[in-house]
């Protein structure tokens, strides 16, 4: 069987609904990365829903900036809220290695 490394979601805001569509596919199949966007229509950063469901898949989820990535963007319950800079991320399962 071969692997998913890299999975892009780009369905104009409704990234929560396909990535919940493939919940099956994405546990089953260990995607490496996910490219996705989340725009902030969508509500406060960490109560995003397509966040929501990528951290607890166990993701790391970076934003994408013009030009570079920054480093990783990590929630805690007593931490303020994160207001992006952008509405490009990634999502990183644990032991992927970015080279950049």
């Amino acid at each position: 069987k071969e692997k998913v490394r890299l999975l892009k979601v780009d369905v104009e805001g409704h990234e929560h609904k396909v990535l919940m569509g493939g919940l099956n596919f994405l546990r089953d199949n260990d995607v490496d990365i996910i490219v996705f966007e989340s725009h902030l229509a969508r509500g406060s950063f960490p109560n995003r829903e397509e966040v929501i469901l990528l951290l607890g898949l166990n993701y790391t989820i970076y934003e994408l900036r013009r030009g570079f990535m920054c480093k990783p963007v990590i929630f805690s319950t007593n931490m303020p809220a994160y207001t992006p800079k952008s509405a490009d991320f990634i999502g990183v399962k644990p032991g992927v290695k970015l080279f950049l």
